[in-house]
């Protein structure tokens, strides 16, 4: 497996990394340390390099998040050189650990969130992908959707602003004009 581009995000401590080769069939995994890590070896080798802050991974790219104090020129080519040949339908591909699903709603709420998640899916996953990032729905509770940021949304001043505003307002013109969407 190699990086064939890089490309920066929204977020100035967030890199997206665009693999050769699929590294997950589907879903994502996100990390925010290396002892959440510990079953995924790609993503406990990334975490192991100093100032490396999180992972998140999807089909085809990866994003590292790195501390304030880290150095993205030294940081690429230690990413590079932990990356470079790995299998990707290895055992990261398998493990379940770290891996984000979205919270499953019950009852009245049950319909309105298959919803939502229809909406999240096809409009704001791929966008929020393309930025190199994600989005976990975390529940539904009268109305109130909890969502969870991850890769470099999940550390972007942005994501927290004008992106959930945007999100809610999306789900309150094509869902419920009742839906408010907070922070999880």
């Amino acid at each position: 497996m190699n990086i064939m581009k890089i490309e920066p995000t929204p977020n100035p401590n967030a890199l997206k990394f665009i693999m050769d080769l699929p590294i997950l069939e589907f879903g994502s995994r996100s990390y925010m340390n290396r002892a959440a890590a510990a079953n995924d070896p790609l993503a406990s080798r990334i975490l192991a390099i100093p100032d490396v802050e999180s992972v998140f991974y999807m089909s085809d790219f990866i994003t590292v998040s790195k501390t304030n104090q880290g150095n993205w020129d030294t940081l690429v080519d230690q990413i590079r050189s932990t990356v470079t040949g790995l299998t990707p339908a290895g055992e990261a591909a398998q493990t379940a650990d770290g891996k984000v699903t979205d919270a499953a709603a019950t009852g009245e709420d049950a319909l309105l969130f298959e919803r939502i998640t229809e909406v999240i899916d096809r409009k704001v996953r791929p966008a929020l992908a393309a930025d190199g990032g994600g989005l976990e729905l975390l529940g539904l509770n009268d109305y109130t959707l909890r969502v969870r940021y991850h890769g470099a949304c999940g550390s972007c001043p942005s994501s927290t602003a004008g992106t959930l505003r945007a999100i809610g307002n999306l789900l309150q013109n094509e869902v419920d004009n009742r839906l408010v969407v907070i922070p999880g």
